[in-house]
Formats: C-alpha cells, sequence, structure tokens
C-alpha cells in the first residue's frame, strides 16, 4: 500500500489542503478483492481483510540512548542484539542502524527483526567481532 507522501508529512501543502490520509481516532479496514492476482498471477484463494485503528502519530524520533545494546563476546559468532523501547519498522531499522568497528569501518551483516515489527524490536545482526 502507497500513501501519498505529502499527505503523511507535516508542513507540506497536500495534507495542508487534504488532511491526513488516516485520522487519529478511525478504524480502517484493508481490503483486497479476491479477483486481485498475486505477483505470480495466480488467482488469490479469496478476499482478505485487515480491520486497524489509528492512534495519534508519533512525532518523536527514535532516541538511541535508550536502546539496550548486548554485544556478544570477543571472538565468537555470536550476534549483536539491539531492544528498542518501542516498536520500529525494518525500513527505518535499514536506515537507521549500522555498525562500525573500532577502526570506523562499517561491518556487514544481516538485520533480523523478531515480534513481528508489533511488539518490542530485537535486531540480531550476526557479526564476528574481535
Amino acid at each position: 500500500m502507497f500513501f501519498d507522501p505529502g499527505r503523511i508529512k507535516r508542513g507540506l501543502k497536500p495534507r495542508e489542503d487534504l488532511g491526513p490520509v488516516l485520522e487519529a481516532g478511525r478504524q480502517y479496514t484493508l481490503v483486497i478483492d479476491a479477483a486481485w492476482r498475486d505477483a505470480s498471477g495466480w488467482a488469490l484463494a479469496g478476499e482478505f481483510r485487515k480491520s486497524f485503528n489509528v492512534v495519534r502519530p508519533d512525532d518523536e524520533p527514535p532516541d538511541a540512548k535508550l536502546w539496550i545494546v548486548d554485544a556478544p563476546n570477543a571472538g565468537t559468532a555470536e550476534p549483536l542484539v539491539v531492544r528498542f523501547p518501542e516498536p520500529l519498522d525494518q525500513a527505518l531499522l535499514q536506515r537507521m542502524l549500522s555498525v562500525v568497528g573500532s577502526d570506523g569501518e562499517a561491518l556487514h551483516g544481516t538485520l533480523a527483526i523478531d515480534q513481528e515489527e508489533v511488539t518490542q524490536e530485537t535486531v540480531t545482526v550476526p557479526f564476528e567481532i574481535k
């Protein structure tokens, strides 16, 4: 699903003229019609519905000082685990989270998000730290 960014971001003309796409306190239902096809062209098994309630916007940026970082023991292949005090979506984490070595160079690994992005997040980044 794609929303016009001009209706999401505060201070932009589309939002000022038309209002936000979703309004706090309202309930919405996403409906995907059974006639739609999946990415491979196959028919869907049936209609899909997902209802959700909208809460007030969270306009506060994530505060890295509140993150809990569990560093692995040196010389192991244990993962680096970061716990957040609030849910963060995968796209946001991929933009915000990076791991650098003592030389300042970025370390490469994979990002695994637990808890289905619904409750407090745990990000597991498998790095070997020496």
